[in-house]
């Protein structure tokens, strides 16, 4: 099988590119040269098609959900990573409607609530957005959540702080920073490095939620993790304390997060609960089959 023959399979049938390249040329009669340039080409191949995809520009034409006035305030939303613009289609509606059945009254986005991969320190997709572009579709992103939610506590993740880090960098003076309040156009959005409300702390976190309880010994939602959503329960001293993973609202598909698609676990996509001081993580899928009944 010659070269382009080679690569168009490998593009239409992209599992071959986990495959040997002597058993892939055993296979297609051809040498394992010729696999790993043909290999090379599809990636390539590949990652244009999902950049052109995902780089098409936001739509601003979307009807949104109202936002839920009231609420208990002993029931609080719990929004997990979204890494706009690069959320996933729905996982906004989802959340709302989340919101309105437990009765919420309090919302807390759980970090990396922008994504900045154009910003990142870390390798970047050189036919993805610029950063000022990235940063444009963004603010338009968060428009629309702050129109659904109009009143958010974000616990700061490590991508909302890649801006920070780059002007550190270039040892800029931290007078010269703006607030996330005047960036994204928020003034009834509140950003933080963590939040503690009725005992509980909420964060973002650097290590996993159930560390994180040990260390600290108090009741701990986090985020971060893209492929947990769980809770978890210890006994402290005759008190139960928990540690919620509260899952993710990503799209995959998006060449933001080509890092991972060696993972054999994909992102959860759920967000989470805590109603009367007890947790609980909500599935996408499952709430969706539950309304689709």
């Amino acid at each position: 099988m010659k070269i382009p023959e080679l690569v168009e399979l490998f593009v239409k049938k992209p599992y071959h590119l986990d495959m040997g390249r002597n058993r892939l040329a055993m296979l297609y009669d051809c040498t394992s040269d010729d696999v790993v340039l043909a290999k090379s080409l599809a990636r390539g191949e590949i990652a244009r098609t999902e950049v052109a995809v995902a780089t098409k520009p936001v739509s601003r034409n979307i009807k949104l959900p109202k936002p839920f006035i009231g609420g208990s305030a002993d029931s609080i939303l719990i929004i997990g990573d979204t890494h706009v613009p690069f959320d996933l289609p729905g996982y906004l509606e989802f959340c709302r409607d989340v919101q309105e059945f437990f009765n919420c009254g309090k919302v807390i986005q759980i970090g990396d609530l922008v994504d900045y991969h154009a910003s990142s320190y870390h390798e970047t997709i050189p036919e993805g957005w610029s950063p000022k572009d990235e940063l444009d579709y963004a603010k338009q992103r968060i428009k629309e959540w702050e129109r659904v939610f109009p009143e958010v506590t974000v616990t700061l993740g490590s991508h909302d702080l890649r801006p920070h880090r780059k002007m550190r960098s270039g040892m800029v003076a931290n007078e010269w920073l703006k607030s996330f309040e005047d960036v994204y156009d928020t003034p009834n959005w509140r950003y933080v490095d963590e939040y503690v409300y009725q005992g509980i702390k909420y964060t973002h976190g650097t290590t996993d939620a159930w560390s994180n309880l040990l260390n600290s010994g108090v009741s701990v939602v986090q985020g971060h993790l893209h492929t947990r959503a769980s809770v978890q329960w210890h006994n402290l001293g005759g008190k139960s304390i928990f540690a919620m993973q509260v899952g993710c609202g990503i799209n995959d598909k998006t060449y933001a997060f080509e890092y991972a698609k060696t993972n054999t676990t994909k992102s959860h996509i759920s967000c989470g609960v805590v109603f009367g001081g007890n947790p609980i993580v909500i599935n996408k899928e499952t709430w969706d089959a539950s309304k689709a009944k």
